[in-house]
């Protein structure tokens, strides 16, 4: 999957009016390992809140999607390859 066809899934899913949250989280999350892994050849698992959100089918509901995988640098420069910036990017300070 090239960047381009990746970020128009991704947008086309935010947008999609007609699926649930527990969709759009899961088709995310495909979308996004399935760049990662043509990119760096790296497999991202699903952890935290959004493997539970998919276990219970969205009974538990979460804000984010957690992922393990080797070379962290890697996968945050796919991800910002992707339009996603770090929360400190985004001004919000975690203590």
């Amino acid at each position: 999957m090239n960047l381009q066809e990746a970020r128009s899934i991704i947008q086309d899913i935010a947008m999609n009016k007609e699926i649930s949250t527990v969709e759009k989280h899961t088709r995310t999350a495909g979308v996004i390992t399935s760049y990662v892994k043509e990119k760096i050849n790296v497999t991202l698992i699903v952890v935290g809140g959004l493997s539970v959100e998919m276990y219970t089918q969205g009974k538990y509901m979460t804000n984010d999607i957690d992922f393990v995988g080797p070379d962290h640098q890697a996968i945050m420069d796919c991800l910002a390859d992707l339009g996603y910036i770090s929360m400190e990017e985004a001004g919000i300070n975690m203590l």
